[in-house]
């Protein structure tokens, strides 16, 4: 490729680089299905269900003790 041409000087700069393989690196992943996936996610909503109870809770203990 040209990389820079001076006409006042009459001077071309050319570089040559290798051209990349038309191969694409790609990675192989391979998915494994948990059996029991289901009940780690309802664990977790019922901890998160159980810390929201709990704020609410404190909410309304501080609200009643400030009055």
């Amino acid at each position: 490729m040209f990389w820079k041409i001076n006409p006042d000087s009459g001077k071309v700069e050319i570089s040559v680089q290798e051209k990349k393989s038309n191969i694409k690196d790609f990675i192989v992943m391979q998915a494994i299905i948990f059996p029991y996936i289901n009940i780690l996610w309802i664990g977790c909503i019922i901890m998160a269900i159980g810390t929201l109870l709990s704020i609410w809770e404190r909410i309304k203990k501080s609200k009643n003790t400030s009055n």
